[in-house]
This record gives structure tokens, C-alpha cells and sequence, in this order.
């Protein structure tokens, strides 16, 4: 919500989530991540989600082995 004063806008009005991501979004470091991220990515340094889903669940499945082997 954007309040105005003669038609200038003088205040705005957010709820906290959005204030949040506004803030985070604008920190370098956020935006330094988001800017390797896309260069990976256009280089082709990515993969499906479902990839990495599944080796994230052998990963889990086999620690959880591990630690029941003990």
C-alpha cells in the first residue's frame, strides 16, 4: 500500500514476510549468490530436481544404514 501526499507518494506499506524478502533481496551477499547461481546455471551447471531429490534420499538411506549397523 502506497500512501500519497499530493499525489507524491511519501509512504509504503508492507507486511513483515514481504519486508523480509525486500531486505534479503537487497543484501550484497544475497545478491552476489544470486548472481553465481544464474552463471551456473547458464553454463549449464545444473540438473534436474528430481536428481537431486534422489541422491539426497540414497545419501539419507545409506547414513541411516550406517548409523544402524553400529
Amino acid at each position: 500500500m502506497i500512501l500519497e501526499k499530493g499525489g507524491i507518494p511519501v509512504v509504503g506499506l508492507m507486511d513483515a514476510d514481504e519486508l523480509e524478502d525486500y531486505l534479503e533481496i537487497h543484501d550484497p551477499v544475497v545478491q552476489e549468490h544470486i548472481r553465481k547461481s544464474n552463471e551456473e546455471y547458464r553454463a549449464g551447471k545444473s540438473r534436474p530436481a528430481e536428481d537431486f531429490l534422489a541422491e539426497l534420499l540414497a545419501e539419507d538411506a545409506k547414513a541411516k544404514r550406517r548409523r544402524a549397523a553400529r
